[in-house]
């Protein structure tokens, strides 16, 4: 039997005749004075801004506000028609002659009672619906959760009829209350194929399942509509349908994924690639959920695989050592039940060329296949010996299954890249495993399992092109060490090698200036001009006005170390020189820095002092600045160190950056985070007596770059949903929005949606810059402190407008609910000691603010965190 989970009563809402009938929905309808309404009272403004809290590395605390979504209430007549559950009264499969049972449910979603005329005839697909009582409705007037006999209204050819000749056209259906309409017939006898939709359709709009839409105008018999004609939007009608493919049943399948990141690089001689060292980490989990539908998620099992020298059955993870490496050490505390195995066997061995037919070993010596030491692996991989039930996931597991390879190449180019991708397979517990069409099979690289691809399509394992090895595929169709990527190819699938580019620097004379104790450090790029430090300052937002632009701040001088280098072996370099870089120089855009920018700059014994101009050049700053370090000795006259920097030697520089009064004219949106690039040039002053740039052959670049008003953005956005959960706006199923909404109905539901995006410019395929991850970050939504007041009852009429539902969602961390704004808890909030129920409250009971506990947020990482209201 296929059916959906067990529909639970909808208690219905009492309705006085004297307040007026509904709220506005979408659709065309003429404004009309604000009146009072059942429930919330129209015209009302429905207002959510979010807040968030963290700290930068140095221990600050910065605030963080989201733009505000505001969201009226307004009158409106409404019906929704759903999908209730599919009943195939024998079971199993959908056969010839099977008797199915294709419920319905349909909802007033006005505010006020309506009566709905029900179809008599129904749209079908290889589905027989005779004699006409098979179409029925069951409806709990009475609220009491069972079905009655005079709540049963049967067709008899010309009504919808109870025992007691009641024609359900006459019944008044009050505002939320629902019913369901069941359709009973058979599969034809003949003339189905396996895989042929069974269907039926309910009402009969001008695009199948619209909802609530504006009625034709013309009763008949598909239609399925409202029959009240006072609503200020006139009456609605709706349509749903719902399908099962012929000959069709559940199948569970084990939906298996592989992700793999370079989680450490140790950089040795700068100058050579051959003592670097690169440890890579693979996660294995088995997805418990299935976003297509189509199966039921299963176990992981093991698939054959030839292991010291005999056929075994083991869930396998291939790697083939990456090329210009050799395999260093393996993780030495594994998950429970998993071991490490090796094989000489590589994707290009003629005959074992896949990971299925590949020799596995668990220790090392001569045998065919065999490595005799860790320099003679060619694969390495991980087995488990059983199965991992849907759920499992290595990350939550002791140990890890990671290993390290020393990269090998003597190249002297300044760039190379190490490719490397993970495969895992197996087959779902209960398929055979010495059949190759049932290996479950996955590729690192992207979030997808079982390698579909990102339409959906599956891609079933080939041991003859699914060898492992990366090849190298332009920088583009890789995810540069995460597992954030898309399919090279989304019709095909599959996954996309690990990326890691390496750079070295030639011994000559060569000046580096970097991050703090990284002067070598490379940039995003992968060259040693673009390496950065990101800083930010303690913060408090304000936006008084509520217009989604923060008030004029004036931000502390922010503060960093930098590091220079004479990275030779021999020699050394005399008067070397820091400067800020202008534009001709970094790149950058003139207004990229505001205007007034000064930037102080010290080695300890020299201090210097620059304006920064609207042309993007910098000069003498036209006041003495008050900053941390005191009153400048030379302005505009580049700081020089008098000391020679000699072979391998580093030398610390300050830089202090203060800016002028930030979003005076109120045009600094609070969702979208301003910083600001000071890039620094250093380079072996040529003319110390006219000391500055003058195209001097070997200089480098590094960047300070400032996030004045912290650096996680929060956007908040909404959608509404209808009672059934089906989306109302926007009309993309699953977006959301700003601004620009509907007027809301009465039972319908606002999701509120935060995003936060550590905006801070990230490592990339660079090394050892400057980051900016926020800690201890916390998101709080409070519900009863201005400009929100989603918590209230803002029409003073007795009933809190919004009501929690059950259901809400975060990308990472714990959820925590307080029924009252005013808990201690809630408003002095410690995210080193949380403390609050986490466990979701049921629908409509009181909840006032809501935190979700995050934890670190890394530099270009984003999540977010769903809530629903229901509007009384």
């Amino acid at each position: 039997m296929l059916s959906s989970p067990k529909r639970s009563p909808k208690w219905s809402r009492s309705v006085s005749p004297f307040l007026v009938a509904g709220l506005l929905v979408t659709g065309n309808f003429h404004f009309i004075p604000q009146v009072l309404a059942l429930g919330t009272a129209a015209g009302t403004p429905i207002n959510n801004r979010a807040t968030a809290t963290y700290e930068d590395p140095d221990g600050n605390e910065i605030d963080a506000i989201s733009n505000t979504v505001i969201i009226t209430v307004a009158e409106v007549a409404g019906i929704t028609a759903v999908p209730d559950q599919i009943v195939d009264r024998d079971g199993g499969a959908v056969e010839a002659g099977d008797t199915l049972d294709f419920s319905f449910t349909v909802t007033n979603t006005g505010n006020d009672t309506n009566q709905i005329s029900v179809p008599t005839n129904v749209g079908t697909e290889n589905f027989d619906v005779i004699p006409a009582g098979n179409i029925r409705v069951e409806y709990d007037e009475n609220g009491n959760g069972t079905i009655e006999s005079d709540e049963v209204y049967t067709f008899d050819g010309t009504a919808f009829l109870n025992p007691s000749n009641v024609d359900f056209e006459t019944v008044d259906v009050p505002a939320d209350d629902d019913f369901l309409v069941i359709v009973t017939g058979t599969v034809p006898a003949t003339g189905v194929n396996s895989g042929d939709p069974v269907s039926v359709t309910l009402g009969d709009t001008p695009t199948v399942g619209d909802q609530n839409v504006d009625f034709d105008g013309s009763l008949d018999t598909n239609d399925l509509a409202t029959l009240q004609t006072d609503p200020v939007n006139g009456r609605r009608e709706a349509s749903a349908t719902q399908s099962i493919p012929f000959a069709s049943s559940v199948n569970p399948l084990a939906l298996a994924r592989v992700e793999k990141n370079d989680t450490n690089y140790v950089e040795g001689d700068l100058t050579t690639y051959s003592d670097d060292l690169i440890t890579y980490e693979l996660d294995v989990d088995v997805a418990d959920t299935d976003p297509s539908n189509l199966f039921q998620p299963g176990s992981l099992a093991g698939t054959n695989i030839t292991l010291d020298g005999a056929t075994a059955q083991r869930i396998l993870v291939s790697d083939a050592i990456p090329t210009d490496t050799q395999l260093s050490s393996t993780s030495t505390t594994l998950p429970s039940g998993w071991s490490v195995v090796y094989t000489t066997d590589s994707p290009t061995t003629a005959g074992n060329e896949a990971p299925t037919e590949a020799r596995w070993w668990t220790s090392f010596g001569t045998n065919i296949g065999q490595p005799a030491t860790l320099a003679d692996v060619a694969r390495i991989g991980f087995i488990f010996d059983g199965s991992l039930a849907a759920g499992y996931d290595t990350a939550n597991e002791a140990g890890s299954l990671s290993f390290t390879v020393q990269v090998t190449s003597t190249s002297t180019a300044p760039g190379l890249n190490i490719y490397n991708l993970a495969q895992l397979l197996g087959i779902t517990q209960g398929d055979d495993p010495a059949d190759p069409n049932d290996i479950v099979y996955d590729e690192s690289g992207d979030d997808n399992t079982n390698n579909f691809s990102d339409d959906g399509t599956p891609t079933p394992y080939d041991p003859n092109n699914d060898t492992g090895d990366p090849g190298t595929p332009p920088d583009d169709d890789t995810d540069d060490g995460t597992n954030t990527g898309t399919d090279t190819d989304p019709a095909v699938g599959g996954g996309e090698p690990n990326r890691l580019p390496l750079t070295i620097i030639a011994a000559n004379d060569t000046i580096l200036i970097g991050p703090d104790g990284a002067a070598g450090a490379v940039g995003p790029d992968g060259t040693q001009d673009t390496d950065f430090t990101n800083q930010s300052a303690p913060f408090t937002p304000v936006d008084a006005d509520n217009d989604g632009n923060f008030d004029a701040f004036t931000p502390p001088e922010i503060v960093y170390t930098n590091t220079i280098q004479n990275p030779a072996t021999s020699g050394f370099i005399a008067d070397a020189t820091v400067e800020p870089a202008d534009i001709a120089q970094s790149g950058a855009a003139a207004g990229d820095i505001p205007t007034g920018t000064i930037v102080r700059i010290t080695n300890g014994v020299n201090t210097a002092f620059y304006e920064y101009q609207a042309d993007g050049t910098w000069s003498a700053p036209g006041t003495t600045p008050d900053f941390t370090g005191g009153n400048p000795d030379n302005p505009g006259i580049p700081v020089i160190f008098d000391d020679q920097l000699t072979a391998q030697e580093t030398q610390q520089v300050t830089v202090g950056v203060q800016f002028p009064e930030l979003s005076s004219a109120d045009d600094i949106p609070v969702n979208e985070l301003p910083s600001y690039p000071i890039t620094l040039i250093v380079f072996p002053e040529d003319d110390p007596t006219n000391p500055g740039f003058d195209n001097e052959v070997t200089s480098n670049l590094t960047i300070d770059r400032a996030y004045p008003a912290g650096y996680v953005e929060l956007l908040k956005e909404a959608r509404i949903l209808d009672s059934t959960g089906a989306q109302v706006f926007p009309a993309a199923t699953g977006t959301y929005a700003e601004d620009g909404f509907p007027a809301l109905e009465i039972g319908q539901v606002i999701e509120y949606r935060i995003t936060y995006t550590n905006i801070s410019e990230g490592n990339g395929v660079g090394t050892s810059n400057g980051l900016l991850p926020a800690t201890n970050f916390f998101i709080s939504e409070d519900g009863t402190t201005a400009p929100n007041n989603w918590a209230l009852d803002n029409d003073a009429n007795g009933t809190v407008d919004t009501l929690h539902q059950n259901g809400a969602t975060r990308t990472d961390g714990d959820i925590y609910y307080y029924s009252s704004a005013t808990d201690t808890n809630f408003t002095g909030f410690d995210p080193t000691a949380p403390s609050g129920s986490t466990t979701d409250p049921a629908d409509d009971l009181t909840v006032q603010g809501y935190i979700n506990l995050v934890g670190d947020v890394n530099p270009q990482d984003s999540g977010s965190f769903t809530f629903q209201r229901e509007l009384q």
